[in-house]
C-alpha cells in the first residue's frame, strides 16, 4: 500500500504542461535557433526569421506527439542512425546455402501398418484413457 503523501514523488516531473527532459530540448532549439539565425543563415531576414521560429519547436513538437505511445524518438532516432551507417557491399555471387524446412510426406493412410506400428499406435490411444 502506497502513502497517499509520497505519490507524487512516483510520477514524472513536470513544469508547466512539459517535462524536464521537453524543456531541455526546448531550450537547446532554442540555442540552435539564435546560432542559426545570428550567424549562420544565408536566408534574407524574413525567411531566417520564419526558420529560426520554427527550429525550436521541432523536436518539442515530436517529443510532445510520441509522449502518449509507447515509442521513443531518441531511440527511434539511433535505430535510423545505425541503419543508414549499416555497410551495404556485399561480394559477388549467390551467397551461403539457405537453410530452411524439411518436408516430409506423410505415410499413406490407405497402406497396412507393419506390426511394430500398430502396436505403437495401440498404446498411444490405450494412454489417452489413463488419468
Amino acid at each position: 500500500m502506497a502513502n497517499v503523501t509520497y505519490k507524487h514523488l512516483e510520477g514524472k516531473t513536470v513544469v508547466g504542461l512539459f517535462s524536464l527532459g521537453q524543456w531541455v530540448q526546448l531550450l537547446a532549439g532554442v540555442v540552435l535557433a539564435l546560432l542559426f539565425g545570428i550567424y549562420l543563415s544565408p536566408l534574407p531576414p524574413i525567411p531566417t526569421i520564419f526558420v529560426s521560429c520554427l527550429l525550436p519547436g521541432l523536436p518539442l513538437a515530436a517529443s510532445y506527439g510520441a509522449m502518449g505511445l509507447e515509442f521513443s524518438l531518441s531511440q527511434g532516432a539511433r535505430a535510423a542512425w545505425r541503419f543508414w551507417r549499416r555497410p551495404r557491399r556485399y561480394l559477388p555471387g549467390p551467397g551461403q546455402a539457405a537453410v530452411g524446412y524439411v518436408v516430409e510426406v506423410d505415410p499413406d493412410p490407405y497402406q497396412p501398418l507393419s506390426g511394430d506400428q500398430e502396436s505403437a499406435r495401440g498404446r498411444d490411444l490405450e494412454a489417452l484413457w489413463d488419468a
